[in-house]
């Protein structure tokens, strides 16, 4: 398996840029809400693209319970890519839950009225020839969702 470096080591500024919006009460009327990242570095040889679809948690089935959120894997790991590229692979699902629970614990901190909810992981690739950047796609995709969750 490729090493990934931590996230919370340089995706805290990108938190940091949102702490505005997390204070604001979240428009669950919105929901589900899709985000999306792809991130390819060549010079880095770093690539990640992950989806993620944020719902209300009505289940009350806790895949895999963050808190008071929970997080459910829904990739298909049969789905055709092009050339070098394929699903996320499982093993890089602690990479990206860990990102996540960064951002379930700045959501708790600075919110204290949002509601139950789940993060599904829905899609993404992985390109076999670069080191994974899973962390990163998912902290853009998980702030994509939130500013749009709480605009004005």
């Amino acid at each position: 398996m490729r090493k990934a470096i931590s996230p919370l080591s340089y995706n805290i500024e990108m938190y940091k840029q949102i702490k505005d919006i997390l204070k604001k009460p979240s428009n669950v009327s919105l929901l589900p809400i899709v985000g999306e990242s792809k991130i390819f570095k060549p010079s880095a040889d770093r690539y990640g693209h992950v989806i993620i679809r944020l719902d209300l948690e009505t289940e009350g089935d806790f895949y895999g319970s963050l808190n008071k959120y929970n997080y459910k894997w829904e990739i298909n790991s049969h789905e055709l890519f092009s050339d070098g590229y394929t699903p996320i692979p499982k093993h890089y699902e602690q990479m990206i839950i860990k990102e996540i629970e960064v951002f379930v614990v700045l959501l708790d901190f600075l919110n204290y009225n949002t509601p139950p909810l789940r993060f599904t992981l829905v899609g993404g690739s992985d390109k076999l020839t670069e080191r994974p950047y899973f962390d990163r796609a998912t902290a853009e995709a998980i702030i994509q969702i939130f500013k749009e969750l709480h605009q004005d």
